[in-house]
């Protein structure tokens, strides 16, 4: 009985870790795409900023 045991308790650990291993992949994943985003939404883009609110006529509409 005792082996059958330790047996699922390797078990237990070995899927225990492969979920803590999982979840630091898809942190570090999340990390690197918002660093992209960042990087993609801070370049200059000329049609973009061609487009911004700052271009538009400040008179308020009535």
């Amino acid at each position: 009985m005792s082996e059958l045991k330790d047996s699922w308790k390797k078990t237990g650990t070995s899927i225990g870790q492969a979920f803590r291993d999982l979840g630091k992949s898809l942190i570090i994943t999340g990390k690197a795409g918002m660093e992209k985003a960042t990087e993609w939404s801070e370049k200059e883009d000329g049609q973009y900023v061609n487009t911004t609110a700052e271009t538009v006529s400040e008179t308020p509409a009535d």
